[in-house]
């Protein structure tokens, strides 16, 4: 009988705080349309909370902002380029909560 497949996880999990010592931008990129955003690592931290680093693109259903399509975003940890190409970093500017009112149906009388 072949030997089911358990996950090799080994030591402490890799947060984005532990991220930040190696680098300070995430690299999040779509498999379809190759829409490439540099994402520092501390705005990232000030929204998810210390998450680990390869839980940050399954964090409320992110989706390509041109495509659209949801599941398609990889995020490595590295630096922009120093050279001369073009490249653009996404900066966290508001963190905006959606509130919804609950109701609630009493009995007069």
């Amino acid at each position: 009988m072949p030997e089911p497949y358990w996950p090799k996880r080994k030591g402490p999990p890799y947060r984005l705080s532990d991220a930040e010592g190696v680098a300070r931008y995430a690299l999040i990129q779509c498999r379809y349309c190759k829409l490439r955003r540099y994402v520092p690592l501390e705005d990232l931290r000030r929204l998810f909370g210390n998450i680990e680093c390869d839980a940050v693109i399954y964090e409320r259903n992110w989706r390509c902002t041109k495509c659209g399509t949801p599941g398609c975003l990889e995020m490595s940890i590295e630096n922009p380029p120093a050279g001369k190409g073009e490249f653009v970093i996404r900066r966290l500017h508001d963190i905006k909560v959606k509130s919804w009112p609950v109701w609630k149906d009493e009995r007069g009388g």
